[in-house]
């Protein structure tokens, strides 16, 4: 729960320097996933982040009112309005959240 949005965030950092490193002239391939994959799972999944993630999730220590009170209130609040511009499209991440936003 907690520990993939950083993961993502790590994940499209390593190639969106990817690419400005080689200026877009090679392109990603499959030999390219695992430094990639691995870089950005030593930076999310710290001991620190797993903690706070399970926290968060009411997992440790256990407290399920916590998950349910964010999935009621998910339940209530209307999707997410976004508007589609030239800054939202400077890295990867963005490009991906505006394409889930927009076949959602």
């Amino acid at each position: 729960m907690g520990l993939f949005s950083p993961f993502a965030a790590y994940y499209s950092q390593q190639i969106d320097q990817f690419l400005s490193e080689y200026q877009g002239l090679v392109n990603i391939s499959k030999r390219h996933f695992w430094k990639f994959f691995h870089e950005a799972w030593e930076r999310a999944f710290t001991a620190k982040n797993i903690r706070s993630a399970w926290e968060a999730a009411g997992i440790c220590p256990l407290n399920p009112d916590r998950i349910l009170a964010k999935i009621k209130k998910r339940n209530n609040t209307p999707g997410p309005v976004s508007t589609l511009s030239a800054e939202t499209l400077r890295s990867t991440r963005a490009l991906r959240r505006t394409y889930a936003a927009l076949t959602c």
